[in-house]
């Protein structure tokens, strides 16, 4: 294996070290979060809520106080921040060159980390209003107890699988628009893709790692994926674990 497929691999391993630390946190923020939530009900037994906003307002302060929002804007923040140097590394040990972002594309990095911190504080503000109808429904005696906690394990769980998604996709995608924005800025014009080719690789990825060519931005624009998201930012889709990495 040539020296710069070395650096490439061990670079995205260091992506998938920290999509993991995040998604760790995630989970046990979402622990703390039903938990406060099931006390938050009180069984069924508290006098009841009529105003909408008050149970709104519930909801937002246990989102906080579990932490949620503190633990995506340090993702935001360090996560994507560490996810931009790693790419960076990539062309300073493997191609050697003393490669900078340009002033416009450290702009436009800063623009995505705000664009995905809002879809972060999106997936809070649907979960906020999906437990608020479930908390007013509670106190108004229209579900009990036990109906009113088999919602809320379902909403935290598939609240928790979006967040998730969100961070894997996130750190992948800000590592691929970082790589190609820094190959661009250096005079780097086309791209090759690369990443472990395993049993759970999609087909559309095996194919481009199998044909060991380089792209231009142009070409990799044209690709279909299949799932209506952009090659050159989402890769094979969702979760994806390949990049695209600039070679001449």
């Amino acid at each position: 294996m040539p020296l710069t497929d070395k650096i490439i691999l061990n670079s995205l391993s260091s992506v998938r070290t920290i999509e993991d630390s995040y998604t760790s946190s995630l989970v046990s923020v979402m622990g703390t979060l039903e938990r406060d939530l099931i006390s938050l009900m009180g069984g069924g037994t508290t006098e009841q809520i009529v105003d909408t906003a008050l149970a709104r307002q519930n909801i937002e302060r246990v989102l906080v106080d579990s932490g949620y929002y503190e633990t995506t804007g340090d993702l935001l923040s360090k996560g994507y921040q560490d996810t931009i140097e790693e790419s960076y590394k990539v062309y300073q040990q493997s191609i050697g060159a003393n490669f900078q972002f340009a002033d416009v594309s450290l702009g436009r990095l800063n623009s995505i980390k705000d664009m995905d911190l809002s879809k972060f504080g999106n997936l809070g503000d649907t979960f906020a209003d999906d437990m608020t109808r479930v908390l007013l429904d509670l106190n108004f005696g229209t579900i009990d107890a036990k109906g009113a906690r088999d919602i809320l394990a379902s909403s935290v769980s598939k609240f928790s699988q979006h967040a998730q998604t969100w961070v894997t996709t996130g750190l992948s995608g800000i590592y691929r628009e970082s790589s190609i924005m820094l190959a661009q800025d250096n005079g780097i014009t086309k791209y090759m893709y690369v990443g472990p080719g395993d049993r759970i690789t999609r087909p559309f990825c095996m194919d481009l790692l199998g044909k060991r060519k380089a792209y231009t931005v142009d070409e990799i624009s044209k690709m279909n994926n299949g799932q209506g998201l952009s090659v050159l930012q989402f890769g094979g889709g969702f979760n994806c674990r390949h990049q695209w990495v600039g070679v001449e």
